[in-house]
């Protein structure tokens, strides 16, 4: 109701029409705020939202609300470089910004398959939006499988999510011989078999399961590259990763028999590694070989972790995964 002698500017409503319109009594704080999600009304920020001018989408909000929500809103809509005019956002789809969108005004994130999580966990991090992000560290590790897990990492390490990266590495070290046997192993980035390699705890029978799957990841990166597979180029695409295999726990027995292992090592290193496993310290192993002869081994405080045995979902580190039928685009997973 309009006070008598009283004026208001125009386009600005009233206390009592904000109240009316949004339906005081319909069931609390919470759904008056979906209610201005849903409808726009009193928006004041534009935001055109999408990665090519296909996917775009014009989206309408409220400064004060995300503001209030995020530091980095609060720097883009309010701060000294803050813009008048729509807010571009490209490397985000509309619906993924909406998501964010919903829980910035209803504190609600409900994904439907991990690439949703994996998407607004990009966002959550962008926008800084902490509790989201670790909502979305928790739902991606539920979903952690053997043929996913390797992916997830690399997904983890390219947004530097680094509480997600470290249960990734945490469940490949209790069921290291399943994650390293998978085929999705194969098609790991260098850096993130580096990464894996550092870790003591992997729960393998010797480093003879570690060594395998090197070589094995080694043929799959000579394809890759439109390399073959001769011993050279195979020593190419491994590259310093090779000085993290723990060569010197194995038997020389052990050793003799790994198919090709010759052929990849110079005669130096192979005369030197083979002259430590017959007779210890008897003389310095190459620089170029990992000086470590302890076992890997996972600690009893993170033993008899189960694992389900099927691959959910996974996503890309561009964030842009879509699924085209019964196996993942990315990951080749099949997907249930």
């Amino acid at each position: 109701m309009k006070m008598e002698g009283r004026s208001e500017p125009m386009g600005v409503l009233s206390i009592y029409d904000l109240m009316r319109n949004v339906k005081v009594g319909q069931n609390g704080v919470l759904i008056r705020m979906r209610h201005l999600l849903e409808t726009s009304q009193w928006s004041d920020v534009t935001f055109v939202v999408g990665r090519s001018a296909e996917e775009e989408e014009t989206l309408r909000a409220h400064k004060l609300l995300l503001a209030a929500s995020s530091p980095v809103f609060e720097a883009m809509l309010y701060g000294s470089l803050a813009e008048s005019g729509p807010v571009r956002v490209t490397d985000l789809k509309p619906r993924t910004f909406l998501a964010l969108l919903e829980y910035v005004y209803t504190d609600e994130s409900n994904f439907q398959e991990m690439e949703d999580a994996f998407e607004t966990l990009y966002a959550a991090k962008k926008y800084l939006l902490p509790q989201l992000v670790t909502r979305c560290n928790e739902y991606i590790s539920s979903l952690l499988r053997f043929s996913n897990v390797c992916f997830v990492l690399e997904f983890a390490m390219g947004i530097h999510e680094e509480r997600l990266s470290e249960k990734c590495l945490l469940f490949i070290g209790q069921n290291a011989r399943e994650v390293l046997s998978h085929s999705s192993f194969l098609s790991i980035k260098q850096s993130t078999l580096s990464v894996i390699l550092d870790q003591d705890d992997l729960d393998v029978k010797s480093e003879l399961e570690v060594l395998d799957a090197v070589l094995r990841w080694s043929t799959e990166e000579c394809r890759r590259r439109k390399l073959s597979s001769k011993p050279c180029n195979k020593r190419k695409v491994i590259g310093p990763t090779l000085e993290k295999v723990r060569l010197l726990t194995l038997t020389a027995d052990q050793f003799l028999g790994v198919v090709g292992l010759k052929d990849i090592l110079t005669p130096e290193e192979f005369r030197d590694v083979l002259s430590f496993l017959v007779k210890p310290n008897s003389c310095e192993v190459p620089a170029s070989v990992c000086g470590n002869d302890t076992p890997r081994q996972v600690s009893s405080s993170r033993r008899n972790v189960g694992a389900p045995a099927s691959c959910h979902f996974c996503s890309d580190s561009t964030v842009v995964t879509t699924y085209g039928g019964k196996f993942c685009d990315w990951c080749k997973a099949p997907i249930s």
